[in-house]
């Protein structure tokens, strides 16, 4: 907790030895890190090695990105089911997205029991990572961040799960979302702990959603610390049982800068 957008951005030129570094044998070949089926290195060609290392992914394939920035132009798609992208770190392993021109997500997941972990995607034009009627998506120590403060242009949602049956969103962070850093909309069966939320809109919200807990989770210095509710008009309806608690909301005063 309490790890802010400043200390991720710093560790940016702190790129030191991690769990997701290749390693070289005795032969000079190059030996993946230990959990994963295939790595991706910084650099320009790194898009579309990651783009194919996830569509020839097939249930149960890691895919592991070194430590480094990776500037992306084009969304990354996630379709194949049962599959993980895991980072170095959340603080090593950056997806930058402000030169994005296509695409209208950072990361776009369409496929099931995909997760995501030890990673941060930064300044994408429109939402962080976005999953649509999915089943088990996890996000576990992710970050979504903007780096301009209470701006318009950033893109309205970190994490953005719709239509979903199993969401768990877990240590991870979002700052600088023009409408929801963590949001839920017409999902059932959600966990969102032990997470940060600050410099949004709204930290939490979970809107027409069933079976939900939040719990553990800092929402400071947004315009609305956590929203739980209903809307009329959406294709789900009646969301319930929601359960929170443990949580610590406070200096949610920010104005709103939403559209």
């Amino acid at each position: 907790m309490q790890r802010s957008s400043l200390l991720v951005l710093g560790a940016l030129m702190v790129l030191s030895a991690c769990a997701s570094c290749s390693t070289t044998g005795a032969g000079g070949e190059k030996q993946l890190p230990d959990g994963c089926d295939a790595l991706v290195e910084p650099g320009e060609e790194a898009y579309t090695e990651l783009l194919t290392a996830l569509m020839d992914a097939t249930p149960g394939t890691t895919v592991c990105l070194s430590a480094g920035i990776y500037n992306f132009i084009d969304e990354l798609s996630i379709s194949g089911d049962g599959v993980m992208l895991r980072g170095a770190s959340r603080d090593a392993t950056i997806l930058d997205c402000t030169n994005q021109t296509i695409g209208a997500n950072g990361v776009k997941i369409s496929g099931d029991d995909v997760t995501i972990t030890a990673l941060t995607v930064k300044d994408t034009p429109g939402d962080g990572i976005r999953g649509d009627e999915v089943k088990n998506i996890t996000y576990d120590d992710v970050a979504v961040i903007w780096t301009d403060k209470e701006s318009t242009g950033n893109g309205a949602y970190g994490f953005y799960p719709v239509g979903c049956d199993g969401v768990t969103i877990r240590n991870s962070l979002v700052v600088g979302a023009r409408d929801a850093g963590i949001y839920v909309g017409q999902s059932k069966n959600v966990l969102v702990e032990d997470s940060e939320a600050h410099g949004n809109v709204a930290g939490v919200e979970f809107e027409n959603t069933t079976d939900a807990v939040v719990r553990r989770v800092h929402a400071h210095d947004n315009t609305a610390g956590i929203l739980i509710f209903n809307l009329p008009g959406l294709p789900v309806q009646d969301g319930k049982r929601t359960l929170a608690y443990d949580n610590i909301v406070e200096n949610n005063n920010v104005a709103n800068f939403g559209e």
